[in-house]
């Protein structure tokens, strides 16, 4: 669970936290709910969408790096300052 859960939280899942969310998801027992196939269906857009923009944001990364590079900029972070 926590390998699964290691790259979408950003390498912030510990296994505590994999287990906690685990335990309750096993507590919630009956996961059907009413107009169970639209909030799926919203659920996997949303998933698309996050999944697209983290593609995006990796184009768009590395051409600034082009960019920084070909103006012969050299500050490419700030301290105090992360995405």
């Amino acid at each position: 669970m926590r390998a699964f859960l290691l790259e979408p939280s950003g390498n912030s899942c510990s296994t505590r936290k994999a287990e906690q969310i685990l335990s309750l998801v096993q507590a919630d027992g009956e996961v059907i709910r009413e107009y169970q196939t639209s909030r799926d269906f919203i659920i996997q857009s949303i998933v698309r969408d996050i999944r697209f923009k983290k593609q995006e944001i990796k184009k768009v990364d590395k051409e600034l790096k082009v960019i920084v590079q070909t103006l012969g900029m050299q500050l490419e972070t700030m301290p105090g300052i992360d995405r």
